[in-house]
């Protein structure tokens, strides 16, 4: 919500709550901050919590909210601002990591990590200070050989400690609470640069990585809808991809979210297919239109015997799903061939594209020897 995101109704439910401000209010107003004891502030979290937790309706749901919270105190836990806010960020992940729903900073946990809590900080203000960026890497179907689609890649340039990627921050993200309105920053740029592509003729597909925890929200179909109407983008352009460890964390409400977004014309994959331990009975039971092969097993396909025939067999299995097959990892002709041999659909790897940025990527497409569906089409008409 700190960056312009926000589900339908929600901001308007929590500023109804004017018990809620109240109670901020009550333990906001002592003059002396040395005062604060720990039993008012659990009180004060606890008053929070219980306004939030109470069910609201937005746009005919009933929706139901958990929130947790940290709690870090002057003196005892730091004598600055910024000291107080990083130890209350800790406090935060604890509580998200099972610790409880609000737990308080203790300066003795021999967990703590002050730069993984300044990360945290600064992961806070990464879209407002306009710091994420997305880059694209293509898709290539490989029996026309041309750019069908991209994948869209979170990148996080700090100011201070350069470019940060996604398996650094993504789960900070996921323990402080951030997970969300990051995943919409990137849909909505993400949709933003579909447009524009869209509008210069090019009709790629636009893929998107999604958390586990984003498939336990169950607004967020609400909120892709939101962008998409925002954006005038064609769903049947945005491809969300969900992993099959997410499929196992709680298969009844990501098959329900699924089938939301399947219904408003999004397609499914799963990603890093052969990894996890989801059964074919729930994957058919779900509205998927591809699967992503992992590049563990495309990577050393060539010298590795079995490598090769899990790649095969899952390229079969697709087939017989109706699903379109993408593998992902492709480094050089030899494996693009003998994955094009196998009836793999799509590849995409270092081999045709490193992941770019969109003017970098525009300049490939203009000069790429793969060309476009539609310089394809041409060709073979003339």
């Amino acid at each position: 919500v700190e960056q312009g995101f926000e589900v339908a109704g929600i901001r308007q439910h929590v500023q109804r709550r004017d018990h809620v401000e109240r109670a901020v209010a009550a333990h906001g107003e002592l003059g002396d901050v040395q005062r604060v004891q720990v039993v008012v502030a659990l009180a004060a979290a606890r008053h929070l919590l219980q306004a939030l937790s109470e069910p609201f309706v937005s746009e005919g749901r009933e929706i139901s909210l958990s929130a947790s919270a940290g709690i870090a105190l002057f003196p005892a836990h730091g004598d600055s601002a910024d000291t107080l806010l990083r130890n209350a960020e800790f406090a935060l992940r604890n509580a998200k990591r099972g610790g409880g729903d609000i737990v308080v900073y203790s300066a003795d946990d021999k967990d703590a990590d002050p730069e993984q809590a300044m990360l945290a900080q600064d992961l806070r203000l990464a879209i407002e200070r306009k710091e994420l960026e997305l880059a694209y890497q293509p898709k290539i179907d490989m029996k026309r050989r041309c750019v069908v689609g991209v994948e869209a890649l979170l990148r996080w340039r700090h100011t201070q400690r350069g470019m940060i990627y996604p398996d650094t921050f993504i789960p900070l993200a996921e323990q402080t609470g951030m997970i969300d309105p990051i995943t919409l920053w990137v849909l909505d740029t993400a949709l933003t640069q579909s447009r524009a592509w869209r509008r210069a003729g090019r009709h790629l597909t636009v893929s998107v990585n999604l958390s586990a925890l984003t498939l336990r929200d169950v607004a967020f179909p609400d909120s892709v809808a939101t962008l998409l109407r925002k954006r005038q983008a064609d769903p049947g352009l945005l491809i969300l991809e969900i992993t099959e460890s997410t499929i196992i964390l709680d298969a009844a409400s990501a098959r329900a979210i699924v089938k939301r977004l399947a219904a408003m014309g999004v397609r499914v994959a799963i990603d890093d297919f052969g990894t996890g331990y989801s059964s074919l009975a729930t994957i058919r039971e779900l509205p998927v239109n591809e699967i992503k092969i992992d590049k563990s097993f495309v990577m050393n396909m060539r010298q590795n015997p079995d490598d090769a025939a899990i790649v095969r067999t899952i390229v079969e299995l697709g087939h017989n799903l109706g699903l379109q097959i993408v593998a992902e990892g492709v480094e050089d002709a030899e494996t693009f061939e003998m994955l094009a041999s196998l009836g793999c659909t799509e590849a995409q790897g270092y081999y045709m594209c490193r992941p770019a940025d969109s003017q970098t990527l525009e300049t490939w497409l203009r000069e790429s020897p793969w060309g476009m569906p539609e310089e394809i089409d041409e060709a073979e008409s003339t």
